[in-house]
This record gives structure tokens, sequence and C-alpha cells, in this order.
């Protein structure tokens, strides 16, 4: 099964079809509008198996699902805390969405600690963390690499790490562009998964993609 995540940064009616060429089964996108209230007849189609979640109708966190793949969503209390979306994939494993707000990896290390119980080698933690190793004297305990280990002591690893044998905050390829700059590189996209799960993992530096500050990251994992 192959899943991506990307951050459009915004307008996903007019970019979905550029995404699509990818052939995911399952989209996990930052930034995107509520397919339910949007006029766009064809990103509505797009879109019609997916759930979506959000506080403003046009900028959100979507799952949007291909090729007959099922989602059910899960009742995760997400305690006030913004912009993850648990779903259930075809009844068998559990994704977790994730578009992490500030302060970012603070954010996910306070939600991944609520629902630790459901983190396994079964469930997939996908999307924008805006978080990379590099910056973890900033946040104290609820670090960048406070998150990893607690990833790994659900069994899951970093698909791109594990699949390129780098280390956290020494990444040779980007997923974000600040202010869309080549010069302002940055790593903070990530999927965490069983290691006997993982195929593949890639970004995709293609520039039809440079409509957004970010690169989708394209998984591949075994069911």
């Amino acid at each position: 099964m192959r899943l991506v995540t990307w951050n459009c940064a915004g307008k996903f009616r007019e970019k979905f079809e550029l995404v699509s060429r990818l052939e995911a089964d399952l989209y996990v996108i930052q930034e995107c509008e509520d397919p339910q209230v949007c006029r766009h007849e064809a990103y509505r189609e797009f879109a019609s198996h997916g759930l979506w979640t959000g506080e403003k109708p046009y900028k959100g966190l979507g799952v949007f699902a291909r090729n007959g793949t099922s989602l059910s969503r899960l009742d995760w209390e997400p305690y006030c805390l913004r912009h993850f979306l648990p779903v259930r994939v075809n009844d068998s494993w559990n994704l977790l969405a994730v578009w992490a707000a500030k302060p970012h990896i603070e954010e996910y290390y306070v939600y991944h600690c609520i629902h630790r119980d459901k983190m396994d080698e079964r469930t997939v933690v996908i999307g924008d963390l805006n978080s990379n190793q590099r910056w973890d004297t900033k946040h104290n305990a609820r670090s960048h690499s406070a998150v990893v280990r607690m990833m790994a002591e659900a069994g899951l690893v970093s698909a791109w790490h594990a699949a390129h044998g780098e280390e956290q905050g020494r990444e040779s390829v980007p997923t974000f562009y600040l202010y869309r700059r080549a010069d302002r590189p940055y790593h903070i996209d990530y999927a965490f998964v069983a290691p006997q799960r993982l195929l593949s993992c890639e970004i995709v530096q293609d520039e039809c993609f440079a409509c957004s500050d970010h690169r989708p990251l394209v998984v591949d994992i075994a069911l």
C-alpha cells in the first residue's frame, strides 16, 4: 500500500490532481479545505472517500482514500490538541494523521502520551510534525528526540531514516523550504511505521510541487 503525506499550503482544490499522479492508496494532506463545504465538484469527488478535521473550513487536515480503501474515524479524544486525525484503515490497522500545531512537536508529544496505549506495530503515524532533532533544545523534555524514542517503544521507526540509513537531524533530502527558498531547506515531515512493514520511502523533489513550501513524502508499506 502506498501512503503520501503532503502539506499543500492551501487551495488543495487546485492541486489534488497534481498529487494524485503519485498513485497512492491514501493521501494525508495538511492545510486542505473541508470537502463538505468546498464548491469545487472535482475536488469533492476526489475526497468522497475521505475524512477531514479542522478549525477553519479552508485549512485543515484530510485523509483521502483511493482504490477501494476504506476508512472509519477513531474516537481518540483530542483534549483540545489540534490537527490529529486517527482513522481505521480497511478495518485492520490504525493510521494517525498529523499536522502539528504550535508548539509543534510538544503538541504531538502530549497527544502521544495520552494515547500511548493505542500505539503499536500495526499503527502508522504520518504527517507534518514541524520538527527536527536540530531544534531539541527549544523544547526541553518534549523534544523531537523524545518523540522518536516513544515511537521506538511502540515498535515504530521513521520510514525515511530506516530506508536510507540516515540519522535524525542529518537528513540529506529536505521536505520543506522556508519561504519556498532553496537555500532554507529542512526535514520536518515524517512517517513512522514498523520496520518489518516498510518497503520504501521517497521524497518527491519535482518542481511541479513548488506550489507548496513542502514536498510530498511517499511511503510504501506491506499489509
